[in-house]
């Protein structure tokens, strides 16, 4: 009777296990639901496959447009510079506003990810943190900005599920995060190799260039596409000095 007693005991024990994992992974699953939904990963992750690739060999100017630590050849001279310019941005715009430059700089994704507490929601968030943001970083071996888009390029968006593991589920929930904060919903990307490395975004009429070097992010967005085709950018790219 007594080792009968037992071995209720212990099954008994194992079915309130078994259950309490059950209902604690159920309620993970809501609490770690991806910030996105998968359709848009879908959209975001087939936008930043690399299509193009710009191609930087370095060509002195004799004329440059200069911000900070920046210089690309002055080709602006009918554009004009804009009044409500922030610290780290210059506003360019031609007289009809429908091409223009925006030229600054910035700290890498890496970095803000990493060390900057205001990337964060302003709302106290325990799934969100510099230290597991850092630990999912360092465990995909995520070192600079060229890397965190190569992982989110070779994500598996689509392998969350009621059946993931808790651990999993954390970490997808981290990788939706990521994505929101660092990935534009762009319609293309291009690669940025040569003399300068980086990538540029392609996000409606605007390319986005992005220099990646110093621990900084370098960056031109170039308005107009019917202005600023893919040859006049790239030759303009040849021209950049970063110091």
């Amino acid at each position: 009777m007594k080792k009968m007693r037992i071995k209720k005991n212990v099954i008994k024990f194992f079915k309130v296990l078994v259950v309490s994992y059950i209902l604690v992974h159920i309620a993970c699953f809501f609490i770690y639901k991806p910030l996105l939904k998968t359709d848009n990963h879908n959209k975001i992750v087939k936008g930043i496959k690399f299509t193009k690739t710009f191609n930087i060999k370095l060509t002195p100017s004799n004329d440059y447009l200069t911000f900070h630590s920046m210089k690309i050849k002055n080709d602006f001279n009918g554009f004009i510079k804009q009044e409500d310019n922030l610290k780290n941005y210059d506003k360019y715009y031609s007289e009809e506003k429908n091409s223009g430059l925006i030229i600054g700089m910035d700290e890498t994704k890496i970095t803000l990810l990493q060390n900057n507490e205001t990337f964060y929601s302003e709302q106290s968030d325990f799934r969100i943190n510099n230290k597991n943001i850092t630990k999912y970083l360092n465990k995909n071996n995520i070192k600079n900005d060229m890397d965190l888009i190569r992982h989110v390029q070779n994500a598996n968006i689509d392998s969350y599920s009621i059946f993931t593991s808790i651990k999993g589920m954390k970490e997808r929930f981290l990788l939706s995060y990521i994505i929101k904060m660092t990935i534009p919903e762009a319609t293309e990307m291009y690669k940025i190799i040569g003399d300068h490395g980086g990538y540029a975004f392609v996000l409606n009429d605007i390319l986005e260039v992005v220099i990646v070097e110093n621990d900084k992010r370098y960056i031109y967005s170039f308005i107009g596409r019917d202005y600023f085709t893919d040859e006049y950018i790239n030759q303009l790219l040849n021209t950049i000095v970063v110091e």
